[in-house]
């Protein structure tokens, strides 16, 4: 049984929100099978997501170091305002950035940009009869992501537009986005992720 690319999206929602309410120990062991299976199937996707966060992450671990009162470290550490409570928050945050960021790689590897832009059709449903809203955002969406995939070509005077102009014309880009039917069993499945992520946004 194949499911919709929404209805990936809206799991990874769901863990997104449930994650929160993970307690250390429990984001420990989900690491220790999410990233494996990650690097397994798509090692260079998940490392290059990795990569691209590691100052994010470190600029996180440093901030609740730092920042976290509570019981202080003994010694020189103690001394210098440092807790067991920052250590512990700074853990906590990390583990919950590092397994989202790997899931995310995950899924992104597996759906491929179509399945990203067709999970997100369908979540921009109700813009449908917006003056074909839906179908503008999706158009700059499918524009900006293939800009990003040939980045490499351009230096950083093609971003600010300093180069001279090019004698030959721009060719013209054709896209073209496949969108999956969603069947009832893709609709049932969004409807309970819906009302998992309402009822966890509502309970404290």
């Amino acid at each position: 049984m194949r499911l919709h690319p929404a209805c990936w999206l809206s799991v990874l929602c769901v863990f997104a929100v449930l994650i929160q309410r993970l307690p250390l120990s429990l984001l420990a062991m989900i690491a220790l099978l999410v990233l494996p299976a990650a690097l397994l199937h798509y090692p260079r996707q998940v490392a290059t997501m990795l990569r691209r966060a590691r100052w994010l992450m470190l600029a996180i671990a440093l901030v609740f170091i730092i920042a976290t009162p509570g019981e202080r470290l003994p010694g020189i550490a103690g001394g210098m305002g440092l807790t067991f409570d920052g250590f512990e928050f700074a853990a906590l945050h990390l583990l919950r950035l590092l397994v989202m960021l790997t899931c995310l790689a995950w899924m992104l590897a597996g759906l491929g940009r179509d399945g990203l832009l067709a999970g997100l059709h369908v979540f921009l449903a109700p813009l449908a009869n917006r003056r074909q809203l839906r179908e503008r955002i999706m158009v700059r969406l499918m524009l900006a992501l293939e800009f990003a995939e040939q980045g490499g070509q351009h230096s950083w005077r093609d971003w600010v537009g300093e180069t001279e102009a090019k004698p030959h014309a721009t060719p013209l880009t054709i896209l073209q986005l496949s969108v999956p039917v969603v069947r009832r069993r893709d609709r049932v499945l969004l409807a309970i992720m819906a009302m998992v992520i309402t009822v966890a946004l509502i309970l404290p």
